[in-house]
């Protein structure tokens, strides 16, 4: 046995899954099956998987299925997704290894290899350039694609993060993705800062794609602008352009309403639940935040 505790719930998971210790076992074993010397583990930033440094490598562990939060489906879809992003030429780790341990859960992995920090607003980064780059892939990889991935858009865990909000706002937001038919295409996901690498040389790479699928492209959008009003303002200056801002306004209130974190976005980014009781109101909001940012 590698892994002795005890994962029967997302409780369980949360309690381990940044534990160097506990993994380290697995890990050695799964250098081992790679021919690799095991340089030992590093804390990365903490996601939902259990990522790990090693050396020169990202070791990804990803969440078992008792852990209510991962399993096949999040693996199939990262590989899936980081094969795409070397097909399109969109900067992102290459998978060097893969493969599953079979022990007290099914742990399923990847070995990755990549070397940068994630973009940080008390550095000296060029932000704009920054800003253009991380548009340019985005258009490059959200672009239609076949099927590959049956999770719901809309999860239960999802929908109830919107109880924050007046019954009046959530009658209107069920209204308007009723009649709102979009086309779906691929997306990351979950693109915030925290998954985006910048290399020594200024490039900008994109990892954890364990939560791409098919969606509309406003879904990506919204997230990433709204990430970006925390940020220094030439970010969202270099993302979005010359782009009108009622435009983009209207385009951040649909992705938003669609978001698994829309809610949670909202809250964080734009303003107090408490404060919007119509779609109009939130509009309103984001397009003051947008032009703030300019």
């Amino acid at each position: 046995m590698l892994f002795h505790e005890t994962i029967a719930n997302l409780a369980d998971w949360g309690r381990v899954f940044q534990n160097r210790a506990l993994f380290e076992p697995l890990a050695r074993e799964i250098f081992s099956q790679c021919k690799l010397p095991f340089p030992g583990l590093e804390r990365c930033l903490p996601g939902s998987n259990a990522v790990f440094g090693a050396g020169p490598y990202i070791l990804k562990i990803f969440a078992p299925e008792q852990s209510q939060i991962g399993g096949e489906a999040e693996f199939a879809a990262e590989t899936y997704g980081l094969r795409r992003a070397e097909e399109l030429g969109v900067p992102a780790p290459r998978i060097l290894a893969s493969g599953t341990v079979h022990d007290r859960c099914v742990f399923r992995w990847l070995l990755e290899r990549i070397a940068g920090h994630p973009p940080r607003a008390d550095g000296d980064a060029d932000w704009e350039t920054l800003g253009r780059q991380l548009r340019t892939h985005v258009e490059r990889l959200d672009t239609p694609c076949a099927p590959f991935d049956d999770r719901p858009l809309r999860r239960p865990l999802a929908e109830a993060r919107w109880e924050l909000f007046s019954e009046t706002f959530r009658r209107e937001r069920e209204a308007f993705l009723e009649r709102w038919h979009p086309e779906h295409v691929f997306v990351h996901g979950d693109l915030n800062a925290d998954n985006l690498l910048v290399t020594p040389e200024g490039k900008l790479y994109l990892i954890d794609f364990a939560d791409c699928r098919r969606a509309p492209v406003e879904t990506e959008l919204a997230a990433l602008v709204c990430d970006g009003f925390a940020l220094p303002p030439q970010w969202n200056r270099g993302f979005l352009g010359e782009e009108d801002p009622q435009r983009t306004a209207a385009s951040l209130v649909a992705g938003l309403l669609l978001h698994d974190y829309g809610a949670w976005i909202i809250r964080d980014r734009v303003a107090p639940p408490q404060n919007l009781h119509t779609l109009g109101e939130l509009a309103e909001h984001l397009l003051r935040c947008l032009k703030r940012k300019k």
